[in-house]
Order: structure tokens, then C-alpha cells, then sequence
């Protein structure tokens, strides 16, 4: 019983925000990272340079969600 009443209370505190985060992800196109390749940038340059950038919106969308939650 204590199992299953944490799980459900982690997914309910955490879940959504993963939902939003992987959608978030799966739309930053891969063009993006070919070129970024093509153009010689390492993992961590292609976090700073595409991936970062591309999440902005999911940044700020999840920091008001945050800031209401608080």
C-alpha cells in the first residue's frame, strides 16, 4: 500500500513536467544536430547551441508553472 501511495504521489508531482520536457525534446529537429555536426560541435556545443535554445519555451512555461505551484 505505502508503495503504490508514493509512486502515485511522485508521478503527480513530477509526471507532468517529464510529459512537457520529452515533448519538448522530440520537437527540436534533427537537421539541427547534423548541421551543428557538419559544422564541427562537440555534445556539450550542440547542448549550448541547439538544444538550449530550442527548450526556451519549455523553460519559461515550466518556471510559471513552478512560480503558481509555489
Amino acid at each position: 500500500m505505502i508503495p503504490s501511495v508514493a509512486l502515485v504521489t511522485i508521478w503527480s508531482s513530477v509526471g507532468g513536467g517529464v510529459i512537457v520536457w520529452t515533448a519538448g525534446l522530440k520537437g527540436i529537429p534533427a537537421e539541427l544536430y547534423e548541421a551543428a555536426v557538419i559544422d564541427g560541435a562537440n555534445r556539450w556545443r550542440q547542448f549550448w547551441s541547439v538544444t538550449l535554445p530550442m527548450l526556451k519555451p519549455v523553460v519559461m512555461y515550466q518556471a510559471v508553472l513552478g512560480f503558481i505551484g509555489g
